[in-house]
C-alpha cells in the first residue's frame, strides 16, 4: 500500500450484493477507496466496525411496528433501540439510490438515471438457496472470520439485500413475464417464498402481501441472525454501527415499475411509489443502531438527510474527529455531529430525481415536482388493517407542482398557481434549473 498516505488505514471492506449493477465496479469502488483515504490518522482500538444493511423496495409502511400485519420483531426491537432517521431520503430507483450511496454524488451529474447497461458476464450460479439466507450467511462468516483473525483493523461490510424487490416468487415472474416471453416451460411455479416464512402471514388473505409479508419476514431473520452473531463474537462491546435503511420506497398498488404492474407495497401515509419524486418513492425506514456511539439512543432525528450525505457520514464518525469531512465533487453532507448532538441538520435542500419528464427538488421546506409523461401518481388508499384515513380528493399533477412540506407532508395542496406563494415558486425554479444544469448525459465520469 506503499501509494496511500502512511497514515491511513484502510478498512476491510465487504461488498455482499446480488444485484447486476455490481458487476460494473465504477459503482462500488469510490466507496471503498473513499473508506480507505479518509479514515486516518485517529485509528485507535475504539474505531467503530461498520454494516450498512439496504432493504430492496421496501415501503415506508412496511414493518409490523406501522402494519400489525407484517411480521418484523428484530427490525422493531433494533428500532426501539436506534436513532431513527424519519427523514432520510433517496432516489426513487434502485439504481440510482445505490450509485448515490457508493459515491456521494448525486446520480443526475453521473449520467446514471436509468436501471442498468448490458452486461457481458456473470458470476456465480444457481444455487437452489434463498438469497436472503446466502448473503446473511456470507455476512455472518466475515464476522467470524474477522474475529478469529485478531486483527485490529475493523470491518465494512455493505450488505444490499435483493427482498424485497418484485418478483417476490418464481409464479409472479411467470404470471407478470411469461404470457409475452414464453418462458412458462422453464420455470417451476411451485417454488414460491420459503414455505417458513410464508406460513407466518398465513393470516393475509392477498397472495402477493402474503408473499411480500413472508419476504420481510426473511430479512427479519437476516437481521436477528447477524446481530446475534455480533453479540456471541464480542462485538457489541466496543464501538458498533448497523445501518438499516430502504433504497426507494416501495412500488405501489396499480403502479407500473418498469414491466411489473402487480405490487402491494405499502408506502401510506406518504403519496407516491417507487420510481416517482413524491415522498412515497423517496422517504424510507431508516435507522442507526450502535454500540458506544449514540450514548443517548433510542430517539428520533428528524434533520433533513439524503442518501448522498450516509458515506461522509460514516467516515466521520469512524475517524471520530469534529472537523467535518469534506470531498471536492461529492455532494453528499457530513451529517454525524449533526445526528450525534440532536442538532440542525447540514442540509436544506436536495434533488430527489431529475428526468426530462418527471423531476423534483426540495429547497428548505418547500418541494417542487415536475411531470409530464403519463399517468401522475396519486395518493393510495390504505390498505387493509390501517384504521386510519387522508383525504382521497388529490388533485391529478400536471408540469410544476409546489408543495409545503412542513404543513402538507403527504402533498395534497399544489400551491404552484397561488400568488401567494409567486416568491417561494421562484426561488425553488431557480434551484431546480441549477440542478438541470448539472445533468450529465454520458455514463461514469467518476
Amino acid at each position: 500500500m506503499s501509494h496511500w498516505p502512511r497514515d491511513c488505514v484502510c478498512l476491510y471492506v465487504f461488498v455482499l450484493s446480488t444485484n447486476i449493477m455490481f458487476l460494473n465496479p465504477m459503482l462500488w469502488l469510490p466507496l471503498a477507496v473513499l473508506s480507505c483515504y479518509l479514515i486516518a490518522s485517529i485509528v485507535s482500538a475504539q474505531q467503530p466496525n461498520i454494516i450498512v444493511a439496504v432493504i430492496d423496495d421496501m415501503g415506508y409502511n412496511e414493518r409490523s411496528s406501522r402494519d400489525p400485519r407484517y411480521r418484523t420483531p428484530t427490525m422493531d426491537d433494533l428500532a426501539s433501540q436506534s436513532v431513527r432517521l424519519n427523514y432520510l431520503y433517496t432516489q426513487p430507483s434502485c439504481t440510482m439510490s445505490r450509485a448515490a450511496l457508493l459515491t456521494g454524488r448525486m446520480p443526475h451529474t453521473m449520467g446514471i438515471e436509468n436501471v442498468f447497461d448490458k452486461f457481458d458476464n456473470r458470476y456465480g450460479r444457481l444455487m437452489g438457496k434463498y438469497d436472503t439466507e446466502v448473503l446473511a450467511q456470507r455476512a455472518i462468516s466475515i464476522i467470524k472470520a474477522h474475529k478469529k483473525s485478531g486483527t485490529t483493523q475493523p470491518f465494512f461490510i455493505y450488505l444490499a439485500f435483493k427482498a424485497i424487490h418484485t418478483p417476490i416468487s418464481v409464479r409472479e415472474f411467470v404470471v407478470l413475464h411469461c404470457s409475452f416471453i414464453h418462458c412458462s416451460l422453464h420455470f417451476n411455479t411451485s417454488q414460491q417464498v420459503p414455505a417458513y416464512l410464508s406460513d407466518r402471514c398465513s393470516h393475509i388473505s392477498d397472495p402477493l402481501i402474503r408473499d411480500r409479508c413472508g419476504t420481510m419476514a426473511g430479512v427479519d431473520d437476516a437481521l436477528k441472525n447477524i446481530t446475534k452473531t455480533l453479540e456471541g463474537q464480542g462485538y457489541t462491546k466496543k464501538p458498533l454501527m448497523l445501518m438499516v435503511m430502504s433504497d426507494n420506497g416501495g412500488s405501489s398498488p396499480n403502479g407500473c415499475e418498469i414491466l411489473i404492474c402487480v405490487n402491494s407495497a405499502s408506502n401510506w401515509p406518504l403519496r407516491g411509489k417507487k420510481a416517482t419524486p413524491f415522498e412515497g418513492g423517496t422517504r424510507v425506514p431508516a435507522f442507526m443502531y450502535s454500540f458506544g456511539l449514540l450514548p443517548d439512543s433510542p430517539r428520533d432525528y428528524n434533520g433533513l438527510i439524503h442518501i448522498t450525505d450516509i458515506p461522509l457520514t460514516l467516515i466521520s464518525m469512524a475517524r471520530n474527529s469534529n472537523t467535518p469531512v469534506v470531498v471536492p465533487d461529492v455532494d453528499g453532507k457530513d451529517q454525524w455531529q449533526a445526528i450525534k448532538q440532536n442538532g440542525p441538520s447540514q442540509r436544506d435542500r436536495m434533488v430527489y430525481q431529475m428526468w426530462d419528464d418527471e423531476a423534483g427538488v426540495r429547497k428548505g421546506k418547500y418541494k417542487l415536482v415536475y411531470h409530464t409523461s403519463g399517468p401522475c401518481s396519486g395518493w393510495y388508499n390504505p390498505l387493509p388493517g390501517v384504521n386510519t384515513a387522508l383525504p382521497e380528493d388529490v388533485p391529478d399533477c400536471g408540469g410544476f407542482m409546489l408543495f409545503d412540506l412542513e404543513q402538507d407532508p403527504y402533498e395534497i395542496n399544489d400551491l404552484s398557481k397561488d400568488p401567494d406563494y409567486a416568491d417561494e415558486m421562484n426561488d425553488v425554479m431557480e434551484y431546480f434549473n441549477m440542478e438541470k444544469a448539472r445533468k450529465y448525459l454520458f455514463r461514469y465520469p467518476l
